[in-house]
């Protein structure tokens, strides 16, 4: 058996990565994308002068056509790299949510508890597993709604349409309202309920700042508060076996 103190220690190493995702992430691994409309006018210009130095066709001195050649190429790289980001935030909260799985699973494979294994390291079953060996019910913390519904998001995230992206409607039905339309006044233009096909390529599913910020506290808070149980619980020895829920 080992104490609580011990697994407060093992825990409290993982907590750094969600200290990043919560703190760095949206000025770092998204430092690429800033200043998109100024660069997307840079590429237009540029497009402009290379088309502007091709050989004359006439002799009007008519660039309307260049001009409009060189937006279209500026309107392309905008609206790739709006897409590639918006890729981006659904991937990392998809990420955000396998991490959590991930972190709270390694305390699962101890060598101290070889007798009580993991069958399948996905949140239903360490919750089980914290239910009956740890005696913390993960379901009862405070953070665990928003938990849940990370954990829907990431699903539609990774497989589109399907049973969660239904459960995300219900619960945050503002993840499949386009920020870019309701910045031109055309917020309802797509409905809501559009198939979800896209979201790695930054399409039907919009993961914005504010809410990536809130997911990436949230869960934060939950390693943090599943830390302390087990401090708390320090002279404790585990694993404590329950009966198992029936």
């Amino acid at each position: 058996m080992v104490s609580g103190s011990y697994l407060a220690f093992q825990l409290r190493g993982s907590l750094a990565f969600f200290r990043i995702y919560r703190d760095s992430i949206l000025n770092d691994a998204l430092a690429g994308f800033t200043n998109l409309e100024q660069r997307a006018n840079a590429v237009a210009d540029l497009a402009f002068k290379r088309f502007g130095s091709r050989p004359a066709t006439d002799d009007s001195g008519d660039m309307e056509q260049e001009a409009e050649w060189a937006n279209e190429e500026g309107q392309v790289y905008y609206d790739a790299m709006v897409g590639l980001r918006q890729a981006t935030m659904n991937l990392l909260s998809a990420g955000l949510f396998h991490l959590l799985e991930q972190q709270l699973a390694i305390l699962c494979y101890d060598c101290e508890f070889c007798d009580c294994v993991l069958a399948n390291a996905d949140i239903k079953s360490i919750t089980a597993w914290y239910l009956r060996y740890f005696d913390i019910n993960l379901e009862k913390l405070p953070q665990w709604k928003t938990i849940d519904e990370l954990h829907w998001l990431a699903n539609a995230v990774k497989h589109g349409e399907g049973s969660s992206a239904v459960k995300i409607r219900v619960l945050r039905p503002e993840v499949f309202s386009n920020p870019r339309l309701e910045h031109y006044g055309l917020k309802w233009s797509i409905p809501l309920h559009s198939p979800v096909r896209q979201p790695l390529a930054g399409d039907d599913l919009f993961v914005t700042d504010r809410l990536f910020t809130e997911y990436a506290t949230a869960t934060h808070d939950f390693v943090a508060t599943i830390i302390q149980h087990f401090a708390q619980n320090g002279k404790k020895g585990y694993p404590h076996i329950s009966p198992p829920a029936t």
